[in-house]
């Protein structure tokens, strides 16, 4: 199916094997034993994948309705929005996913200043129908600035949690290895 131009095929050629790994471990328990790495264990149900759509950000760029029915159509049943709604609002957003037969389950979304904008954060992501609110990255070497993000953080996670919300941080690995003072980690400063 051509839309134009969609995603480079480099871009989603890891994306297209996993997708066809789980198709084809789903058509036959036979073939799900003998390509899983780990006999016994359960694949991810096809339902709960979703792509993260910072992978795709380059073909977004290009033209992000063509990217998205590209990854509909390639099989991917929900996205994780990333980089904003490309001049749509939440509600025009999911207007166009649900004719593309596909749903949003999670965003990354920067942390919010005022509770202003963590309403505004909280309610998109309900009219989008996820079930996820996700920040995407932080970084500093500051141990007061980590401290106040984690305390903005649990502000966020408690009003996404009341909205029905499950609320994360996308971790890389300076939180592990950044010495924020004393050997303490971002990574302790977020889980204390």
């Amino acid at each position: 199916m051509c839309y134009g131009y969609g995603p480079s095929r480099r871009s989603l050629l890891a994306a297209g094997l996993g997708l066809g790994a789980a198709a084809v471990a789903a058509a036959s328990p036979a073939a799900a034993a003998a390509t899983s790495h780990h006999p016994g264990r359960n694949r991810v149900p096809r339902d709960q994948i979703s792509i993260q759509l910072w992978t795709v950000r380059d073909d977004l760029a290009k033209d992000y309705d063509a990217t998205l029915a590209y990854l509909a159509a390639a099989g991917y049943p929900k996205i994780e929005v990333a980089l904003g709604y490309f001049g749509r609002t939440a509600k025009q957003l999911r207007t166009f996913l649900d004719g593309l037969g596909i749903r949003a389950s999670s965003s990354h979304d920067g942390l919010t200043a005022d509770q202003a904008a963590l309403d505004t954060k909280i309610e998109n992501a309900l009219t989008l129908g996820q079930s996820f609110m996700v920040v995407p990255y932080l970084n500093s070497t500051s141990l007061d600035e980590w401290k106040a993000w984690a305390e903005r953080m649990n502000v966020e996670a408690q009003a996404a949690r009341a909205a029905g919300l499950r609320y994360g941080y996308h971790n890389h690995a300076h939180e592990f290895t950044t010495d924020l003072g004393g050997g303490k980690t971002p990574w302790d400063v977020l889980t204390s």
